[in-house]
Formats: C-alpha cells, structure tokens, sequence
C-alpha cells in the first residue's frame, strides 16, 4: 500500500489509491517529479521539507488509523538506503547501480535535498523488493546490501526507525547537477538468498552488541533449478571464502559467476568484468589483477548467451 505525506510537520498518512503498485509509483515520481525546490536557499529549503516536502511509505500499517503516533509499520515494500559518503555521488550511485544490477534488482537512485548543500554525497536508493519483508527481516537484507556495496550508510531507517518517511526526489538548484538513476527493467530483489547469507554468518554484518549464532535453514526441496544456481552465484558473490569450494575452486568460482552474470545481463562484458573483479577482491589470497585480467579475456571467449 501507498502512504504519502506532505512535509515532516504533518502527522497523518494519506492513502493513495489506484492500479499503481508500490515501485512503479515510486519510480514514476523520480521520472518525472511533481514537486520542485528551485531558487530556494538553504534555509529555505530547511523549512520547505518540514511544510512541502513530499514524503511516502510502502508497505503495510497495523490499522485503518491514519494517525502515524497511533499506529504501526508491519511490513515494507520497497527498500530506501539512505547514503551519507565521502565519496562523489556518480561514484557512488554508480558504484550501488552495479551491484543491483547484478542482482536484476528493480530501483531507482537520487540526490537528496540536503545533496549540494551538506558535506559529501547525499543519496537514497529506493530498491523493489520481491515480497514485503517484516522489521527482521528486512533489517537482514538492508545490512548484507550496504555491507557488500561498503557504502556509509544510515541504520536508523532499517532499525530504529522502521516506520520512517522516506523523502521523494525533489530537484532543486542545490542537486540539479546529479541525475537519479532508474531502472524498472528487472525484478524484486532477491529477498531470500540474501537473508539467507545473514542468517549463515550474521556476526558478518550485524554490529557487535547484536551478534547472533543461529542459523535459520532454507528449505530448498520445492526451488527450482534455475532458483538454485542464482542462489548459489549470488551466495558466491557475497561470500566468495566460504563459497569457492562448492565450485571446485577459487578460479572456478570465478569463472562460473562471470559466465553467469554474462548470462543475465545479455552479453555486458564490462559488468561482468567488475563482478569478477569485485568477487575476486573479497579473497584472503584474490589472482593478481594482471592474471586475473588474462584469465578473463580466456573466460569470455568461453561464455555464451
């Protein structure tokens, strides 16, 4: 369901109704946004998001109850990360755009208000998501994403604040010079694989006053065989040490997961590439980038799709 509101003052949701589903109205107000900030200073601007801003939240609440203090956020739809790095916002966007393609993930990226004004890149990625994921959940995936990708990001929205507004893209002259990145060609992201890896090694990714020593099994005895293989080149870019030997060995590993991302996305040998690359980095002992750059030209001439 769709919950909009305007400006952070505001303290009731406003249901949206229609044919629309969550990320295609998420996606559509990045395209082509309905409010703009122009000509407006920082101090403007400061103001202009607590009375005009236009904020929204996919998911489900507890009840009818539209007041936000009197109810709760059970599930959510599609998943914000919202960045605060050192680093410039093509680099970065372009940096999280890589690893959501290779997950054939639908999301859209943009600057933020605060992008142009605060120091940094200022960012949020808002990523579909292939079913609606409880708090726990989706606390998991949000932390194996930013974990992988190593961008700064911030834990309240997945944590903590579970129930909070995410801001719509709003240009302004502060962030006209970075553009948002859109992509509505895939599919959900791959909610399981990916709680699945949290579940195997959390003390990976959870801080150390939250460590756990569970683990939750998948039944896989239903999943399809095409289901299985994305699991398991998934699994291997995430967690490449505890993976390789499941494929017979590191160069294996590596060639296997470039065939198949090669694979998925039609042929883009420059995707493929970084994945390799990025896989391969995540090893304790990783091929020297010139040996791995000549084992590379060697696998491509291998793969097919």
């Amino acid at each position: 369901m769709i919950y909009e509101q305007k400006g952070l003052n505001k303290k009731e949701y406003t249901p949206v109704f229609g044919d629309e589903d969550d990320f295609s109205h998420l996606a559509g107000n990045v395209a082509s946004p309905k409010t703009t900030a122009y000509r407006h200073t920082e101090q403007q601007l400061a103001s202009f998001k607590q009375v005009n801003a236009p904020y929204v939240l996919y998911g489900t609440l507890a009840s009818d109850n539209m007041e936000r203090a009197k109810n709760e956020v059970l599930e959510r739809s599609v998943m914000f990360i919202d960045v605060d790095d050192s680093g410039t916002y093509e680099d970065v966007a372009n940096h999280l755009a890589s690893f959501l393609n290779a997950m054939s993930a639908n999301y859209v990226i943009y600057p933020t208000i605060s992008n142009g004004i605060k120091d940094g890149t200022r960012l949020r990625a808002g990523i579909q998501l292939d079913k609606s994921l409880n708090q726990d959940d989706y606390i998991k995936t949000w932390l194996v994403v930013t974990g992988q990708t190593r961008i700064k990001a911030d834990q309240r929205g997945a944590k903590s604040n579970f129930a909070q507004l995410q801001g719509i893209y709003v240009p302004t002259d502060q962030n006209a010079a970075n553009k948002p990145i859109i992509e509505t060609d895939g599919v959900g992201l791959n909610t399981d694989v990916l709680i699945e890896l949290f579940n195997n090694n959390p003390n990976k990714y959870q801080p150390l006053d939250k460590q756990a020593h569970s683990q939750t099994p998948v039944d896989i005895s239903n999943t399809p065989k095409y289901a299985l293989v994305a699991r398991k080149m998934l699994l291997a870019m995430f967690d490449p040490e505890n993976s390789y030997q499941a494929f017979g060995g590191w160069d294996n590993m590596l060639t296997d997961v470039g065939g198949w991302v090669y694979r998925q996305t039609h042929g883009d040998i420059k995707l493929t590439g970084d994945i390799v690359a990025t896989v391969n980095a995540l090893g304790s002992d990783p091929i020297a980038p010139d040996d791995l750059k000549a084992k590379f030209k060697s696998w491509v001439n291998r793969w097919t799709y």
